[in-house]
């Protein structure tokens, strides 16, 4: 998704999370992004400040985003 400033970035910034029986997946110990950031405090899921959003790094970060939690929601099931 794409969000405005908030608490957990103070720009619009890209976003990315997963849930697992209604929980979300905690990003913690998942190798870091080469664009963005994992979040764990609050809000958990992935993070690209619009700034950092040139051409092809919100492909790549979706990508590995998703490629990440979709490994992580099998080990948690």
């Amino acid at each position: 998704g794409l969000a405005i400033p908030d608490s957990v970035c103070e720009e619009h910034y890209f976003y990315m999370s997963g849930y697992v029986n209604n929980k979300s997946l905690d990003p913690e110990s998942l190798t870091p992004l080469k664009h963005g950031n994992w979040i764990s405090k609050g809000f958990k899921g992935a993070i690209l400040p619009f700034r950092l959003s040139a051409e092809g790094r919100v492909d790549a970060f979706l990508k590995d985003a998703f490629s990440a939690l979709k490994a992580e929601f099998k080990n948690a099931k």
